[in-house]
Parts: structure tokens; C-alpha cells; sequence
């Protein structure tokens, strides 16, 4: 009987020892946007798209609502994004980040912050 519950005990934890890639490859359903090779993976063509639709501009749009210019009274959070690896990819992610990706700030950037 303990040699069985030993045995089990060896099988649960041999399947339960996976390697980090592993786990991200089966917990990772959603792809980046570089990784699907889509176009909108590049900032600049993000940048082309909005400004050649028929969006308007935030200040456009401020204006128009009748709202009044918005000014700012200070700083409370300053957010510096220090790279694109992550170990989820959400839709709502700005930056696209991903377990793919490996874009990381250098040192020497980081220090200019």
C-alpha cells in the first residue's frame, strides 16, 4: 500500500514539474500582435491608420463637447514602460506584450529616467 501511494505521489509530481516555456505555451491562447504579423505591430503604422481615418483628435473632440481645455495641476504617477516581456498577452495592452517578446530599455536609457 505505501509503495503504491508512493508511486502516485511520483506520477502527480512528474506531471506537475513543467518547465516555465511549457507552462507559458499552455496557458499562452492569445498571440501579440508581432507574433500574428500583424501591421498594427508597428507604432508608426498604428500612428498612419489613426490620422488618415476619419477620427478626430482628442482636442477636437474636447472642443467641440463645449468642455473646457484640460490643464494640467501636476504629476501624481509617472509610468515607465521598461520593456514589452510579459508572461500574459491581454487585448487591452498597450504596448503589446507578450511572453514572445524581448524588447527590454537598456541600462543606459533606464538611467536617463
Amino acid at each position: 500500500m505505501l509503495r503504491q501511494i508512493r508511486s502516485q505521489i511520483a506520477i502527480t509530481w512528474q506531471t506537475a514539474t513543467l518547465t516555465n516555456s511549457q507552462i507559458l505555451i499552455r496557458n499562452h491562447t492569445m498571440l501579440t500582435l508581432l507574433r500574428q504579423h500583424s501591421p498594427l505591430a508597428d507604432p508608426a503604422q498604428q500612428r498612419q491608420i489613426l490620422e488618415s481615418g476619419d477620427l478626430k483628435s482628442f482636442q477636437a473632440s474636447v472642443t467641440e463637447s463645449g468642455q473646457e481645455l484640460l490643464k494640467s495641476t501636476g504629476i501624481d504617477v509617472l509610468q515607465i514602460d521598461v520593456g514589452k516581456l510579459c508572461n500574459q498577452t491581454c487585448k487591452h495592452c498597450h504596448v503589446d506584450a507578450g511572453p514572445d517578446r524581448r524588447e527590454v530599455m537598456s541600462r543606459e536609457i533606464a538611467a536617463l529616467c
